[in-house]
């Protein structure tokens, strides 16, 4: 006597099994879980970027193979222009060597508004 597999069933037809089913409604929820945290992250990063105004001291953090031990971690910069790119806020600044020619988007920069007396 051949033994044969509860799930199974006529060639060609698909596996359906309690462990696909599970499996499908746990990818369904955490996509569900992945894509409402990715609203309100960017729901967070659209209302930060209204608080930045043009002349807002604000810093860049600079990378560790970019700089020595001795050379600062943060690049204190001014906010020059604000403009959308790709859907989101970028900024162009400049610091005390001049205007630099990256622009930056809302996840890169420090606030260092407090930092500054006016």
């Amino acid at each position: 006597m051949v033994a044969v597999h509860r799930f199974s069933t006529l060639v060609g037809s698909p596996k359906i099994c309690r462990h696909t089913e599970d499996r499908k409604f746990a990818a369904e929820n955490y996509l569900n879980k992945v894509n409402k945290g990715k609203k309100t992250y960017d729901d967070h990063m659209k209302t930060s970027s209204v608080v930045y105004q043009v002349g807002d001291c604000v810093g860049v953090r600079i990378d560790k193979v970019d700089r020595t031990n001795t050379d600062a971690k943060i690049l204190p910069c001014i906010i020059l222009s604000k403009f959308m790119k790709n859907n989101s806020s970028s900024f162009q600044l400049a610091c005390e060597f001049g205007k630099v020619s990256s622009s930056f988007d809302i996840e890169s920069l420090i606030d260092l508004r407090t930092a500054i007396a006016r």
